[in-house]
């Protein structure tokens, strides 16, 4: 459903039945070789390569379609690192690091009525990572710490069929970080120097990026056994848009939807935080423990989507521009009562973030606010069983251009761990999403699993796992937009056993 001008509405209809194949392998290889005294050598070598065939058939009611995707990925990632101890106080550690990532997929769609020609494109990226890192860090005199931080990497990337040139981004920094420990204070501040390279489409750009953190803790004893800590940290930082993240993975393809970005990408997205937390405990009688935090973000030179109505075409266009603002609070109390040997916690989260949305030429502030009320409890039955529950209640609502939207769900989450002999566990978990019959109803996930762990001298595992034993319905989820509200129906993880072997050598 969409929002038209004249207080008009476009809704489109769309089931989708999907069938999916994955392949994944991973290898990761970690080798440490002490050279000699105070002077190590650690190598680590990862390798990932996924691959995944997917069968959709979608049926609208304008038209119906049968998309084949295929996507395979390969990433290769090395480093080298060789620390080595100067003397009591300081320490340095040099790292090399060398990475190469693929993805190349393949879409082919075929409408079935012969109303539209038939599609068949690919999306081929790779890019190609080479830095490296010198680390000094140590101690000038009792409680003050220094580490220095200096490096340099290069990302090339490229995207076909979309670009025909690379994309290339030069990254050299030097960093100064500082801890002071004063009495029951401890102050933190850390300067980043960037200067940035940047090479794309025949343009180029250099860039000097100045980047502050500073963060101050305190510490106090309270009544001889109550603890007072309470932080507050303020950081800036620079981020660039690159042009893989302007395009999903998955090539998505609708003849209904257009989509166009005007993005700068020698613009860095500044992003600043402030936040501010406070925690006080007490753990010898009451065992009760309470915290609040508060933190405000802001970022620049955003993403803002501009929306399009031509008869059954939507067309999305993103411009770089405007700032999105983000205020976020959470509140939580735990309380451990040890005779029962149950714990209790609540706790409470809310987030207000106000952005920017056109939508046929109306402009205005989107504002949409998050809240979540959440309830766990654990409890130690006997030594060989123990189980732990949550509840949440959480809320959602939407102002844009005098238009209001909410909806809300409640989600439940059962687990038990029974241990009938040492080698042994027995884990089930369940997960429940209500979300009133109004909006799908209450679907539930849940798992099974067996497990056992060798003695030490064997160094066997091995583990059962069921997947989905009770509930094979949909879930659905809500989509909250300016001015309408939409469910999408995903199916749950479907029903399978998954048993694995390790060996540790």
């Amino acid at each position: 459903a969409y929002l038209l001008p004249d207080e008009r509405t476009l809704s489109i209809n769309e089931f989708q039945h999907q069938t999916q194949r994955p392949r994944e392998i991973f290898q990761d290889i970690k080798m440490e070789y002490s050279i000699k005294e105070n002077q190590d050598l650690n190598i680590r070598f990862q390798y990932k390569n996924v691959f995944s065939k997917t069968n959709s058939i979608n049926e609208t009611a304008l038209i119906n379609a049968i998309q084949l995707n295929a996507v395979e990925q390969n990433r290769l990632l090395t480093t080298a690192t060789y620390p080595k101890k100067l003397s009591d106080n300081w320490a340095g550690e040099i790292e090399l690091k060398l990475g190469n990532e693929n993805l190349d997929e393949n879409s082919d769609i075929l409408y079935t009525d012969g109303a539209l020609q038939n599609i068949d494109q690919s999306f081929l990226w790779g890019s190609f990572n080479i830095g490296g890192d010198v680390n000094l860090y140590g101690k000038i005199s009792q409680g003050t710490f220094v580490n220095f931080y200096s490096g340099w990497n290069k990302s090339v990337l490229e995207l076909k069929p979309l670009f025909s040139g690379q994309y290339e981004l030069s990254n050299l920094y030097s960093e100064l970080e500082v801890r002071k420990e004063l009495n029951k204070f401890t102050i933190n501040g850390t300067v980043r120097l960037r200067g940035v390279n940047l090479e794309f489409d025949k343009s180029r750009a250099k860039k000097s990026l100045f980047e502050p953190l500073l963060g101050i803790s305190y510490e106090e004893q309270v009544l001889d056994n109550i603890e007072l800590n309470v932080k507050t940290l303020f950081s800036s930082e620079n981020n660039f848009i690159q042009p893989n993240q302007l395009f999903s993975q998955s090539v998505f393809v609708d003849y209904r939807s257009v989509f166009s970005y005007q993005a700068d990408f020698s613009l860095p997205q500044k992003s600043n935080l402030f936040l501010t937390s406070v925690r006080i405990s007490e753990n010898e009688k009451a065992y009760l423990t309470s915290n609040i935090e508060i933190g405000l973000e802001s970022l620049s030179n955003g993403l803002v989507p501009y929306l399009f109505f031509k008869d059954e075409v939507v067309s999305t266009q993103f411009v770089q521009s405007e700032n999105v603002e983000s205020i976020f609070t959470n509140f939580g109390v735990d309380k451990y009562f040890s005779k029962l040997k149950t714990n209790l916690g609540l706790a409470y989260s809310t987030q207000l973030s106000k952005s920017f949305l056109s939508v046929d030429g109306q402009f205005g502030q989107s504002r949409l606010l998050t809240q979540q009320w959440k309830l766990d409890a654990g409890i130690v039955l006997s030594g060989k069983l123990n189980v732990s529950a949550s509840a949440s209640i959480n809320s959602n609502s939407n102002e844009w251009s005098g238009e209001e939207n909410s909806f809300s769900f409640n989600k439940y989450f059962f687990k038990s761990v029974y241990k009938p002999i040492q080698r042994f566990r027995f884990v089930g978990e369940i997960q429940i999403l209500d979300f009133g019959q109004e909006l799908g109803g209450v679907s539930s996930l849940s798992n099974f699993s067996v497990i056992y762990n060798s003695p030490d001298n064997d160094n066997w595992s091995f583990d059962i796992r069921l997947n989905n034993i009770f509930d094979m319905r949909n879930v659905g989820i809500g989509n909250n937009s300016p001015s309408f509200f939409s469910q999408t129906n995903y199916p749950i993880q479907p029903r399978f056993i998954l048993a694995s072997v390790t060996r540790r050598f």
